[in-house]
């Protein structure tokens, strides 16, 4: 029997997908569901990230190894047999006067065997000197010798006058931006104490 609004029995027809009556059961369009949450914070970083990483690889490297070059040829033009990681060594010596075998050894990112034989030619150069605690004779203490402390002040004076030809050919826009990038880098590098020479002696 068919009631007042023409409905065949309670049911009424079934809506699309099995469900029946008005909008019970039909589909959410994909709109009304919530995006899931996208990390654009982290994928800045790691775009900036590679920025950077290719700006070093690409100008920062170039710019440094033609600074290394200067420094090569500083040391060169001195006509000094010291080699650079007896260099590295006389520069943490000088930085930390009276430290021990050890401190060294750490600075210098080795092992104290080594920066022990790395000092034994030191010392025979006259460039260092080994000084016995007085109050622990198994502490041994190093320092600069009087020729060590001239070829290092001799080779900073080299340094300083080719570097200084090389900023007085430079725009003053550029010479202040190079000093201030350096002091820059200094400041984030740490100082220099803490950071010089930390490569293997050769």
């Amino acid at each position: 029997m068919t009631d007042s609004r023409g409905v065949r029995g309670a049911g009424g027809p079934k809506a699309p997908g099995g469900a029946t009556g008005g909008r019970r059961g039909m589909r959410r369009p994909d709109s009304d569901y919530p995006k899931p949450a996208t990390h654009a914070g982290g994928e800045q970083e790691q775009m900036g990230a590679m920025e950077t990483e290719r700006l070093v690889l690409e100008e920062v490297v170039p710019a440094l190894e033609s600074l290394m070059v200067l420094w090569s040829r500083a040391q060169e033009a001195l006509g000094t047999a010291v080699s650079p990681a007896q260099m590295r060594a006389l520069s943490v010596v000088s930085a930390q006067e009276g430290l021990n075998l050890g401190a060294l050894a750490e600075a210098l990112g080795t092992i104290p065997s080594v920066a022990s034989r790395l000092c034994d030619r030191l010392q025979a150069a006259g460039l260092i000197e080994r000084e016995v605690e007085p109050t622990n004779r198994r502490q041994v203490t190093l320092r600069l010798a009087r020729h060590g402390r001239l070829l290092l002040e001799s080779l900073r004076m080299e340094r300083a006058r080719q570097l200084s030809e090389v900023l007085t050919a430079m725009a003053p826009h550029d010479r202040a931006a190079f000093v201030q990038g350096l002091l820059a880098f200094e400041g984030a590098a740490g100082p220099a104490e803490e950071s010089a020479a930390r490569r293997e002696p050769a």
